[in-house]
């Protein structure tokens, strides 16, 4: 029991920083997209914000899937 509480906790632990993740990476993209208005920042800085944003999104929607596939199944 121990052990599965073990891992119910790590998984929900890794969830959580996951959805932390795209809150950070959508507030960089936010700041970027800002700079970029202003001029302070390249198209390529821009780029790279926006695909921060997306690889956390993946991250988030992998670790969705894997909490739903190790989660008890009631029969």
């Amino acid at each position: 029991m121990t052990e599965a509480y073990t891992g119910y906790d790590v998984s929900r632990r890794a969830l959580d920083l996951a959805h932390a993740g795209v809150g950070v990476a959508a507030e960089i993209l936010r700041v970027q997209n800002a700079r970029y208005r202003a001029g302070a920042a390249t198209v390529l800085e821009l780029l790279d914000a926006q695909a921060q944003l997306v690889q956390a999104q993946a991250d988030l929607v992998r670790r969705v899937t894997r909490s739903a596939w190790r989660a008890p199944r009631s029969r």
